[in-house]
């Protein structure tokens, strides 16, 4: 089907009105105010401080994501310096150190739930915290385990205090 650019009318493409034929899972458009702010001035009295926890649980996250990083990295070198490294294997290890960083960041900061124990052992090796779920299997204490009875009325808060 071919369509006329001067049959299109760009008024009616540009506005932020939802589609009338939308699926009921996409919400609906919830603009929000966006007041002037002063850039240049710093109110320090409006600052909010992180608690210990929250710092604490942010230099597990991070220190965990950079040693993951490094062993990874150099692993990666060790394969690529048998023969010399070259300009090209440079690149390849300055680009798998970025992502394997990414994924490492990404695996040492998720929760993960389980309800067997070999479940919760290799989320535990991969670095998660883990929501233990029991079963049928009963699942022995932990330092990163947090148990409940059931997932009903678990929240996307409860599982932010359970990242934090």
């Amino acid at each position: 089907m071919a369509l006329s650019l001067d049959e299109v009318n760009v008024a009616a493409t540009t506005t932020a009105s939802p589609a009338p034929h939308a699926p009921a899972c996409v919400p609906p458009e919830m603009p929000l105010a966006m007041p002037a702010q002063a850039l240049r001035r710093y109110e320090r009295g409006k600052r909010v401080r992180a608690s210990i926890w929250n710092r604490l649980a942010r230099l597990t996250t991070f220190a965990g994501a950079w040693t993951v990083t490094g062993f990874g990295t150099y692993e990666m070198y060790l394969v690529v310096q048998l023969g010399g490294v070259t300009p090209l294997e440079w690149m390849m290890v300055v680009m798998f150190a970025i992502t394997f960083g990414w994924i490492a960041l990404s695996a040492t900061a998720c929760v993960a739930i389980e309800d067997s124990t070999t479940g919760v052992t290799s989320a535990e090796a991969a670095g998660c915290t883990v929501l233990v779920v029991e079963n049928h299997v009963r699942v022995d204490p932990g330092p990163r385990r947090i148990f409940r009875e059931t997932l009903v009325g678990l929240t996307l808060q409860d599982l932010c205090v359970l990242v934090n």
